[in-house]
């Protein structure tokens, strides 16, 4: 099965799956190379220092060398075909960074290179050059020449970008305009560009919604819907170690709780690895999604074994309205905030974090429903009020007004 992420990538490598790289689609994020960059000519050192500033000036990513990759016909991207490993010997890391500092300005930040297999012992393997995201401030990363550059002049400078699985150049009016621009205009336009990244955010986190309802089966009842949109930001990558059990399905596996068989995220199943994140699915009464990038997603309906636990004994209408206990609601928010506090933000150190909170179904679903006052006992058989509305929105997505949380 193809890789999705970094992080999918690095552990198939660390495993010595190379099988599992085959049919693995060059991306924004990746890069394949049959062989080594040929530094001896212009040409190959140009081509090695122009694809490490094409990912720097993008989000960061990788460049795995000894592995062939062709283009279907019928396909959009290249994919990997065949694994190539090459001998070591042809690689001297020294003199890659050295280029580098020769020949790109300014210096990229955390560039790591590494073997696979990693044994000494062993003459061939697949080096994988990891370009981190760069801060903002650092762009744009400048060829100081283009000798080697086929039909471009000896002296010149370029801003290669990464677009999809291909590199362009920037327009010398847009490289003029970034280099001389004025530090506001530059922050503007990061607004602007953030602005852009966080509707696509409110968008997808929108889609969740849909799906989940859907994949849960819940367009009859009213749902309860939190979630936590990770900072737009081109700094903001995808989240580090996803899949390990010391990482976030680790966590997310056992969460911390004010009680083991509370109304908590605690899964009664197994997680499963979706579109490179993870879900659960298997409890009808809750479901869970987090994708690699830290958008984070739980739900919950309003039946009498969950959101209504306790108040609906009595209940044999089933058109008549579910009394929702707040109590659950508290502890099921509560639980949800505290997995984002402790498992999430830790991992992104930057940026704003903005929150949602979606009811569905409120007074057409199942009759309706009816929350209770949340005192004393004796209160929770009084009447309950009555939604006002069906669908509420609150947080990222609203006209007005935000939840919002900076990291860092």
């Amino acid at each position: 099965m193809p890789v999705h992420s970094r992080e999918e990538l690095v552990a198939a490598l660390d495993a010595n799956d190379f099988e599992r790289l085959l049919g693995t689609p060059e991306s924004e994020w990746l890069d394949f190379k049959k062989e080594p960059y040929l530094l001896d000519s212009d040409k190959g050192r140009w081509e090695y220092v122009k694809d490490i500033a094409a990912f720097a000036n993008a989000t960061g990513g990788c460049i795995l060398i000894g592995v062939k990759a062709t283009k279907d016909p019928n396909e959009l991207q290249e994919k990997a075909t065949s694994v190539t490993a090459i001998p070591k010997k042809l690689v001297n890391s020294d003199r890659y960074n050295g280029i580098l500092l020769e020949k790109l300005y300014p210096d990229v930040q955390g560039l790591r290179m590494r073997w696979y297999p990693e044994s000494r012992a062993v003459s061939d393997g697949l080096l994988l050059i990891e370009i981190p995201s760069q801060r903002g401030s650092s762009k744009p990363f400048v060829l100081r020449s283009m000798s080697g550059a086929e039909d471009l002049p000896v002296i010149a400078l370029g801003v290669p970008m990464r677009v999809g699985d291909r590199t362009s150049w920037m327009r010398a009016e847009t490289l003029h305009h970034r280099m001389q621009g004025t530090r506001q205009v530059e922050e503007a336009a990061q607004v602007e560009r953030e602005s852009r990244q966080h509707a696509s955010l409110v968008q997808r986190a929108e889609e969740h919604i849909r799906t989940l309802t859907r994949e849960m089966k819940w367009s009859n009842v009213a749902t309860y819907f939190l979630q936590a949109l990770p900072p737009a930001s081109e700094r903001t990558g995808p989240l580090l170690n996803v899949h390990g059990e010391d990482g976030l399905r680790g966590a997310l596996a056992r969460p911390k709780s004010l009680r083991t068989m509370g109304f908590n995220l605690r899964q009664l199943g197994s997680l499963e690895t979706r579109n490179g994140g993870l879900a659960y699915l298997e409890d009808p009464r809750r479901c869970i999604s987090l994708d690699r990038d830290g958008l984070f997603t739980v739900g919950a309906y309003a039946e009498a074994d969950f959101l209504g636990w306790y108040l609906n004994r009595a209940r044999t209408d089933a058109s008549s309205p579910m009394r929702l206990n707040p109590l659950v609601l508290v502890e099921f928010t509560l639980e949800f905030f505290r997995f984002v506090y402790a498992a999430l933000i830790p991992r992104v150190s930057h940026g704003v974090w903005t929150f949602r909170i979606v009811t569905e179904g409120l007074q057409s679903r199942q009759g309706g429903v009816l929350l209770n006052p949340g005192r004393h006992n004796a209160d929770h058989w009084s009447d309950g009020a009555p939604a006002s509305v069906d669908v509420t929105v609150h947080g990222a997505g609203r006209r007005k007004g935000e939840l919002r949380l900076r990291a860092g």
